[in-house]
């Protein structure tokens, strides 16, 4: 029997977490959005100040860092025991799932926050909530571009 195979059990988490969080990402590119476009503006902006409030707890956390942590696993260890492409791969699957983060962190918070101090019922709460459909969706759009490719790059250092 063999031993473990602690490259290959971080690379399946790593898959797993991405793809998990780019169906989040997908949700709300495809149409979660594009049902709050259809309230009114006030009712669409509160509920996405509902679920701003909602998604940072540990379900989803979990996931979004526990993900990145799999990812600095997989640098140190592509690294540490470099083996080629399936190495080049690997960090750059785990790069790309970290840039999600980045951009999360970047774009799409200071956008939240912008529309959570926004009372949603004011002139200037409307504006805030048609600013941020916008802006909020594209870069969510790319949110989940790169952790697809993630899962892509990740799932083929696997069988190179």
């Amino acid at each position: 029997m063999s031993g473990i195979d602690i490259g290959a059990i971080l690379t399946v988490l790593g898959i797993v977490g991405a793809g998990l969080m780019a169906g989040v990402y997908y949700t709300f590119s495809t149409f979660t959005m594009a049902g709050l476009r259809r309230l009114p503006a006030s009712e669409g902006a509160a509920a996405m100040q509902a679920v701003n409030l909602e998604a940072p707890r540990p379900p989803l956390m979990s996931v979004f860092f526990g993900t990145a942590l799999v990812g600095v696993g997989l640098y140190v260890l592509a690294i540490s025991d470099f083996e080629g492409f399936s190495s080049l791969l690997s960090i750059s699957g785990a790069s790309l799932y970290i840039s999600s983060i980045v951009i999360t962190g970047v774009f799409n918070v200071p956008l939240n926050d912008r529309l959570e101090a926004a009372n949603p019922g004011s002139p200037q709460g409307i504006s805030v909530w048609t600013d941020y459909q916008r802006r909020w969706t594209r870069f969510n759009h790319l949110r989940v571009a790169v952790s697809t490719a993630s899962v892509l790059l990740l799932s083929a250092s696997l069988v190179v």
